[in-house]
């Protein structure tokens, strides 16, 4: 952008200008070199006003002046370092909203990419193992595999939940729940692979039975995954389900739940469960 170009030459000149300035007056007031310090004048006249008190009153003039103009440029410089932090900002938001609207699309139209792999997004397009993902050593041509604000952020870390109203009528469910609640206990990184984190995960399920609301409390264990975005939580007792939280970089709040059966994948039912935390 031209006008970002003419903004940062205009810094660096400032700074230029105030390092020159600031170096000239230190100068000044501390002379260098082999010649002895010059004695101070002083006028022995019975009158004021003699010519130490004249060029006494000139420098002292002119360092106020220069004072107050290299204050107004330190204004300036940091004015203009402001405005292009709120740029980096700005721009920073930009990429990640465009990255969100590329996983929207990739949901909705399909990826260029398998099941079991990473999109980089564009420019460059790449595929890449979903394990090399914020394993510390960028792939993508983007950098986005490594991104610490989208990709490598966690969306379930330890102490979050996720919470979702159902109907308490889906079809594979013992429990029938009306409500489910996911409580991330802990999110431990794996000593093997930085790209998973080992979870404990307490489902708080709300059903009916017999006319009555019941609570009850059931504990498991996930995997999160950073290359798909993907907390997948084991199945709890013996009918083998298992549930799937699949976060996207639009809201990573949000989390599009899937119940299925863990052998064959069959999908049972899908809802959207929200973090309350």
């Amino acid at each position: 952008d031209p006008a970002s170009q003419s903004d940062m030459r205009r810094v660096f000149l400032l700074l230029a200008l105030v390092a020159l300035t600031r170096a000239w007056t230190w100068g000044r007031e501390n002379p260098q070199g082999d010649a002895p310090p010059k004695e101070p004048r002083s006028c022995k006249c019975e009158f004021t006003g003699g010519p130490a008190e004249e060029e006494d009153v000139v420098v002292s003039g002119r360092l106020k002046e220069e004072s107050f103009w290299l204050d107004q440029l330190e204004e300036e410089v940091k004015e203009l370092k402001g405005r292009f932090d709120n740029i980096g900002s700005a721009a920073q938001k930009f990429i990640h909203r465009m990255q969100a609207n590329e996983d929207i699309l990739e949901r909705l139209e399909g990826s260029r990419c398998g099941d079991d792999e990473f999109s980089c997004g564009a420019p460059g397009g790449e595929c890449i193992s979903p394990l090399w993902v914020c394993d510390g050593t960028v792939q993508c041509d983007n950098g986005r595999d490594e991104d610490k604000e989208t990709t490598c952020k966690n969306p379930a870390p330890g102490g979050s939940k996720f919470v979702a109203d159902l109907d308490g009528n889906d079809p594979c469910t013992e429990r029938k729940p009306t409500k489910l609640e996911v409580v991330v206990l802990t999110s431990e990184p794996s000593e093997a692979l930085t790209s998973v984190e080992h979870t404990r995960i307490s489902y708080v399920v709300t059903y009916n039975k017999d006319d009555a609301e019941v609570v009850e409390t059931l504990n498991t264990e996930g995997i999160f995954s950073y290359g798909r975005s993907l907390l997948s939580i084991f199945p709890v007792n013996e009918n083998r389900l298992a549930v799937d939280l699949h976060f996207d970089t639009e809201d990573q709040r949000l989390a599009r739940a899937s119940i299925f059966f863990e052998a064959t994948k069959e999908p049972c039912f899908e809802f959207t469960m929200r973090r309350v935390d």
